[in-house]
């Protein structure tokens, strides 16, 4: 087994809807515990982050909050085990303003 302290998956939300941010490869579990949230706009922005796997993305792993215009948003001090292809997706309510940060290791 194998251990590699890594950025798992950073992404800018585009859109208004749930987005897919990061889907665990076969073979490999992901072991989340720092989440970075940025917002460029120049208002708050509210953002939400679920976990699941197939199309059973409904499990929130971040509840609506507010980022600060121009803002940054660190959550870390706890650990998210992923299995195979399980997916993180997020949304925010303005496009193309908020930008996911997701840290940890991958098992293989």
């Amino acid at each position: 087994m194998a251990l590699a302290e890594e950025r798992i998956a950073q992404t800018l939300l585009t859109g208004v809807t749930q987005q897919a941010i990061y889907t665990v490869p076969a073979a490999t579990c992901a072991l989340v515990n720092k989440v970075i949230i940025t917002n460029s706009g120049s208002v708050g922005e509210t953002v939400e982050l679920w976990m699941g796997a197939g199309s059973e993305i409904t499990q929130r792993i971040i509840p609506p909050m507010s980022v600060p215009a121009s803002g940054i948003v660190t959550l870390d001090g706890g650990v998210i085990t992923l299995n195979p292809a399980d997916k993180i997706t997020g949304r925010a309510l303005s496009a193309s303003v908020i930008n996911i940060y997701i840290g940890g290791a991958k098992v293989t």
